[in-house]
């Protein structure tokens, strides 16, 4: 894959953290909401909520059920009016402060209990309910008598949801000043999560069964930063944990009364429901697959008046929005930044912690932003910009490979690929030991000889002196026709360069040797080498252009190592060696010159090889970095 441009780069990947946040964005602001992302939504928050749920002790609402059992025992359903306000009144009695009734009446019955019933509305001690239907259909459902309701307000929008139908309760029952709605609309998936806080009939505003409740009880509880007139369940506790008392065990004590224990029901709010399978009161939540209807209003009451009394701060949506947006912004850059994967995989895991926090709050809430918009951002991202950094990155390592293989020998370029936080091809500062080595009077070695065989000669020649530079791990800078520069200390430091270096000569002038034999035989002439080393400060790494790269080291030590190739050739010797170079060397012993005149530079100290030459000097040395 060619590299783009740094410019295109950066406008690649400008371009797809800009498209990342639009489509988070379109997202938030519903443009894009589609069955996939709503589900999303639905079960990120259905876990949140699964997680957060904590058993009560405390909860305001205690449920009367209607059970099986209850069924079984005091006889089949529907029981008479009678029997329901005589629940209703045990309640009472018992210290609740409020009846709330989840169940609707639509026609009357035994006119004695349904007169009870009246009363005890008229006393503001009972909420009755009513279900408004939201669903268009070809002929409205319209059973009972509508509640009075609330006249909206005079030029002044109040949030609603407009009802398409209503089952109320029977005329004889329409004069109830507390009656509240139990209808709602199911998430696509089925599940119940929200409640129409205000519903409109035929113009006037009705509450929900919760508010209703509140209001009866003069709680002045309003409906909060429901925008649309929805409240958003927050189901704060488990199931489990609520006071659930069967009808029958409270119809009984009427006969023999006698207080629960701990006066469970005094200053609580009792509803009265059933979770009995025939009745059909039954609905899917974040917490239960099957719950009674009664637990979802319970839950609503609890939360409102929890909201109220402890003067709840909520968090805007935009808060979460901005926060979301942030977040893909953020991610986008630390991709771009072509971090080791170490540190790419920390900070992308430290963004998603900080949205799953994100999350938490805002479904703890119930906020009305769409919580998981950013991890759609986040797909986007990983499924565009990473592969394409991931790409763009293997390439680099390639033509790094492809440029070090030239310079280096093998295992030093496996090391230096295998290192993930250190760029081989940087420039920067390093001390150097450099190698210049040429063929001693080639012009008139090859004066005579053939095109073929000046080729040849220089060629074997050459392939003798590179290889001690391969084996014993230097970097083979260039080749100066009949020649090469070396150096050791980039891109890999070495403690023993100096060492490396004349080790690296002793092997050329070896092999040499070995190489006049077949050229004697062959009947070539004989070659030498002339061997300058020197130390310093240099600049290394890739000083190529646009047109070619090339990694080389910029320094007055190679220039050193030059004149002092140039001086072996005055002094008829094969090798000399800086100062500096025999200072750092600890497995040579060398042979000093004293101070000599090295042309373009003065008068410096400088030595030469003093022992043998070995039969193979590579064994002379264990390479290590």
């Amino acid at each position: 894959m060619a590299q783009p441009s740094p410019l295109l780069r950066n406008l690649l990947r400008s371009g797809l953290t800009l498209a990342a946040l639009a489509l988070v964005a379109l997202i938030q602001w519903g443009a894009l909401e589609n069955p996939i992302t709503e589900s999303a939504e639905l079960a990120a928050r259905d876990v949140v909520q699964q997680l957060t749920a904590k058993p009560s002790e405390t909860e305001p609402v205690v449920m009367v059920d209607i059970d099986e059992a209850s069924i079984a025992s005091l006889g089949p359903w529907p029981w008479s009016r009678a029997r329901i306000s005589d629940l209703a009144q045990s309640l009472l009695d018992q210290g609740v402060q409020i009846v709330v009734l989840d169940m609707v009446l639509p026609s009357p019955r035994d006119a004695d209990g349904d007169a009870r019933l009246a009363e005890l509305a008229a006393s503001r001690k009972l909420v009755l309910a009513q279900v408004f239907d939201y669903v268009e259909r070809p002929q409205p459902i319209i059973s009972g008598v509508a509640a009075a309701g609330i006249v909206p307000p005079a030029g002044i929008r109040v949030p609603a949801v407009a009802a398409k139908g209503i089952v109320a309760n029977h005329d004889g029952l329409a004069n109830a000043p507390c009656v509240g709605n139990i209808g709602f609309v199911p998430d696509p998936d089925g599940k119940l999560r929200r409640l129409p806080l205000l519903t409109e009939w035929e113009g006037r505003l009705h509450p929900s069964l919760a508010l209703a409740t509140l209001d009866c009880l003069e709680r002045g509880i309003k409906p909060g930063n429901a925008t649309d007139g929805v409240q958003k369940l927050r189901f704060e506790t488990t199931p489990e944990s609520w006071t659930v008392i069967p009808a029958a065990q409270l119809l009984k004590r009427t006969e023999t009364p006698s207080p629960l224990p701990g006066d469970l029901l005094k200053g609580r709010i009792a509803v009265i429901g059933s979770s009995a399978l025939g009745l059909s009161d039954r609905v899917a939540i974040p917490l239960s697959p099957n719950i009674s209807g009664m637990f979802v209003h319970a839950a609503a009451m609890s939360e409102l008046l929890r909201d109220a009394e402890t003067s709840r701060s909520v968090v805007h949506p935009m808060i979460f929005i901005v926060a979301g947006l942030a977040l893909i912004a953020a991610m986008g850059m630390t991709i771009a930044q072509g971090l080791k994967a170490r540190w790419l995989i920390t900070l992308l895991a430290t963004l998603l912690l900080v949205w799953l926090g994100l999350l938490i709050a805002g479904a703890s809430q119930a906020s009305t932003a769409h919580l998981t918009a950013p991890m759609w951002g986040f797909l986007f991202l990983g499924m565009t910009l990473i592969p394409i950094e991931w790409s763009i990155a293997r390439a680099q390592v390639r033509a790094t490979a492809r440029l070090l293989s030239r310079y280096v020998a093998k295992p030093v370029l496996r090391d230096l690929l295998r290192r993930q936080d250190f760029n081989p091809l940087a420039p920067r500062a390093a001390d150097i030991t450099v190698l210049v080595a040429d063929m001693a009077d080639y012009s008139k070695i090859t004066a005579n000889q053939s095109l073929e065989a000046t080729a040849s000669i220089t060629r074997r020649f050459l392939e003798c002196i590179t290889a001690p530079v391969w084996e014993l791990q230097g970097t083979l800078d260039r080749y100066t026709g009949d020649g090469l520069v070396a150096f050791w200390g980039a891109p890999v430091h070495f403690v023993d360069q100096a060492d490396r270096a004349i080790d690296a000569a002793k092997l050329m002038l070896a092999r040499i040797d070995a190489l006049n034999q077949e050229f004697r035989a062959e009947g070539l002439p004989e070659v030498a080498a002339r061997i300058g080393i020197a130390g310093g400060h240099a600049l290394v790494g890739d000083f190529g252009t646009q047109f070619r790269a090339t990694y080389t080291a910029v320094g007055n030590c190679i220039n050193t190592a030059a004149r002092l190739e140039a001086t072996a050739k005055d002094l008829h010797l094969q090798v000399v060696i800086a100062e500096s170079v025999a200072e750092e060397s600890h497995r040579h012993t060398l042979e000093p010159l004293g101070e000599q005149d090295v042309r373009g530079i003065g008068r410096m100290k400088i030595f030469t090889t003093a022992r043998p030459i070995p039969a193979d000097a590579s064994a002379s040395t264990t390479p290590t970095l």
